[in-house]
C-alpha cells in the first residue's frame, strides 16, 4: 500500500511574521509576548511554555532551555528534559525578544513561570494552538494566508541583532549563544526548587524493574536434567 504524501510546511516571510506581530501588539493580544518569543527565539512550543524566570538572563541576552512542558494521557502538565541532547543549550535573544520578555513580567509578576493563565498554572498547548490558528483563520482583519501559518517559529527575526559576540545561528533556526559572564549553565538546584513550587511537577524517577521469579516447574526440568547429565557422565567414566 503507498504511503500518503507528505505535507511540506510552509514558512512565513520574514515580511508576513512582522505583519503578524504588529497586529497582535497594536490589538493587545494576550498572548502577543509569547508569539514574539516563539518567532523570535525558535524555540518549540514546549519549551517557550516550560520557561522559568531563573534560566532568563535578559541583562545578558540569553536564556538557558532547561524543561519543555508535556501533556500526561492529555490532561497532565508535567516538566520533562528535552528529548534531544543539543535542546539544553543557551538561546541568544534578540532586542525585539527582551523587551517582550520585561513586558510579560510586567502583566504577570511574581511567578515562577514566563507563560501562565491567570490562576497561575502553565498555558495549555492546545489553547495556544486554538488562539493562533484563530487569528490566522482566512477572512480574519489579519489577513494572513493560512496555508502559510503552518510553522511561524522556524521565521529568524530580519532585524540583526547587536550582540554578535554572544550568539550564532544553527540550521534549525535557532539562536545558540554563549554567555559572556557565565561559562556553565545556572544550578539545577535553584530550578529544581523553582519548579517544585509551580502548578506543575518535576518527573520522577522511573521505577527500578524486578527481574521474573524462575517457575517451579522450570527449576524441577532443569534439576532434571542436571542429574542426567552426571549420571551420563558417571557411566561414560
Amino acid at each position: 500500500m503507498p504511503r500518503p504524501p507528505e505535507c511540506e510546511p510552509a514558512c512565513w516571510t520574514p515580511g508576513q511574521a512582522a505583519r503578524f506581530l504588529r497586529w497582535c501588539h497594536n490589538h493587545d493580544d494576550p498572548l502577543a509576548d509569547l508569539f514574539k518569543v516563539l518567532i523570535g527565539t525558535g524555540l518549540r512550543k514546549g519549551e517557550a511554555l516550560a520557561l522559568h524566570w531563573n534560566d532568563i538572563d535578559l541583562d545578558d541576552h540569553v536564556l538557558f532551555v532547561r524543561y519543555t512542558l508535556s501533556n500526561v494521557n492529555n490532561t497532565t502538565p508535567v516538566f520533562t528534559t528535552p528529548m534531544a541532547k543539543t535542546s539544553r543549550t543557551w538561546i541568544g535573544l534578540s532586542d525585539r525578544v527582551v523587551p517582550a520578555l520585561r513586558n510579560q513580567s510586567i502583566r504577570q509578576p511574581d511567578r515562577d513561570l514566563v507563560f501562565t493563565r491567570r490562576d497561575g498554572h502553565p498555558l495549555r498547548h492546545e489553547h495556544v494552538l486554538h488562539r493562533f490558528h484563530c487569528l490566522t483563520a482566512p477572512g480574519d482583519d489579519l489577513a494572513v494566508p493560512a496555508e502559510q501559518a503552518a510553522a511561524p517559529a522556524t521565521t529568524t527575526n530580519p532585524t540583526p541583532t547587536t550582540k554578535k559576540s554572544t550568539r550564532s545561528t544553527t540550521s534549525s533556526g535557532r539562536s545558540r549563544a554563549t554567555p559572556p559572564s557565565r561559562s556553565n549553565p545556572p544550578p539545577a538546584t535553584t530550578a529544581r526548587a523553582s519548579a517544585a513550587t509551580s502548578p506543575c511537577r518535576l518527573p520522577a524517577a522511573p521505577p527500578a524493574r524486578r527481574r521474573p521469579r524462575p517457575s517451579t516447574r522450570s527449576v524441577l526440568n532443569a534439576a532434571t536434567a542436571l542429574g542426567a547429565a552426571r549420571s551420563c557422565r558417571c557411566s561414560s567414566t
